[in-house]
């Protein structure tokens, strides 16, 4: 059984992440707006991990390999907040910030550190990577007659977007669905010079 497992979690409109390392009994907190959150979210879902392994103990004690937790009452372990990370300067990015936490975190440490520039690239690469994954099944279902001319880009005018909205950007895709998207200026130039239009 795993001795760390790690918890997204949702404080309204903000994304944090809790790690829970079960040799050291503790849940490890790491939040790029260390402003904002955690609340009682963070509770219900440690309570709910705690019941439902309270059910399932006996079941897990007669697996093959039973699981060396000291115990199962997660929603007692100590908090720990994660001081020193990178953290966010806008009120979009936690989504991203949580899953670079999510694959650099040692159980102790991040194995590296992390820029805002290197999460404006990730930004990219996701997106990039979603679209064009194996496992997109519209994709795969439809494939385009030319690589990578799947999607037409339209960018809306001021009076289309409503006052006080964020630039946007309307991508249409073979198979039928719309998507909108609200970005930055300096996206919105990456878009416009990387994704091939019909």
């Amino acid at each position: 059984m795993f001795m760390q497992i790690f918890l997204p979690l949702n404080a309204g409109l903000h994304w944090y992440l809790a790690a829970l390392d079960a040799l050291k009994r503790e849940v490890r907190i790491l939040n790029s707006a260390p402003a904002v959150g955690p609340m009682d979210e963070l509770d219900h879902a440690l309570e709910a991990i705690t019941a439902w392994f309270q059910q399932a103990e006996e079941r897990i004690k007669q697996l093959p390999n039973p699981t060396n937790w000291p115990d199962f009452n997660v929603a007692t372990w100590d908090k720990k907040t994660i001081k020193g990370l990178p953290t966010q300067k806008d009120g979009s990015s936690c989504g991203l910030y949580l899953l670079k936490y999510i694959m650099l975190w040692t159980g102790s440490k991040l194995s590296k550190t992390f820029s805002k520039k290197d999460i404006d690239m990730y930004r990219r690469q996701l997106a990039h990577d979603i679209l064009n994954s194996d496992r997109n099944l519209l994709r795969k279902n439809q494939q385009p007659t030319r690589q990578r001319q799947f999607l037409t880009m339209k960018f809306l005018p001021k009076k289309e977007r409503g006052p006080g909205r964020a630039p946007a950007v309307e991508l249409h895709n073979r198979y039928g669905f719309r998507i909108d998207i609200r970005l930055k200026s300096t996206f919105s130039h990456f878009l416009n010079n990387s994704v091939c239009k019909q």
